[in-house]
């Protein structure tokens, strides 16, 4: 199983830092890190190796389509260690153990596998059971906003306005 030398590793890191930014190349943020990308992962680098790296916590903003939500996210140099971190040792660990129909952020499991494998289920159902059955979909509104966040390690009213 892989270790936390995988995390620490500047290639791993690299490889991290262009997962993060796809899609967001044309960020300021993202911009300004790659001006001085050898350097910022170097730094990056000796803070996870000296085991001094803190997550330096949440930006907000609004959004409006298809409806207004409040989102935070984490700061870039964040994602960067998110996807290494994810990409390097969880993956590895927890794919072996999954499902094959789990479809959740898995590489080759995406929008199209996921309407696949529920099209197979409809109609291994509807073949054995006709139409009689029952569909849930539902969403809990606001649950992010009401969970407590304190539980997770975030500092006291973080998550709140």
């Amino acid at each position: 199983m892989p270790g936390y030398d995988e995390l620490c590793s500047f290639e791993n890191l690299y490889k991290a830092h262009k997962a993060a930014r796809k899609g967001k190349r044309h960020k300021r943020k993202v911009i300004e890190f790659e001006m001085n990308l050898a350097e910022n992962l170097c730094q990056l680098q000796r803070e996870l190796q000296a085991r001094t790296y803190r997550q330096r916590g949440y930006y907000h903003f609004m959004v409006y389509e298809p409806k207004a939500r409040s989102i935070y996210a984490p700061y870039y140099i964040d994602r960067v260690v998110q996807h290494c971190l994810c990409d390097n040792i969880l993956a590895p660990a927890l794919e072996p153990r999954l499902i094959h129909d789990n479809a959740a952020c898995r590489v080759g499991k995406g929008t199209h596998f996921a309407i696949h494998r529920l099209s197979h289920f409809l109609t291994a159902h509807y073949r054995r059971h006709g139409a009689v059955g029952y569909f849930l979909k539902c969403d809990i509104r606001k649950y992010f906003d009401n969970i407590n966040h304190n539980e997770y390690g975030a500092p006291v009213g973080f998550f709140r306005k």
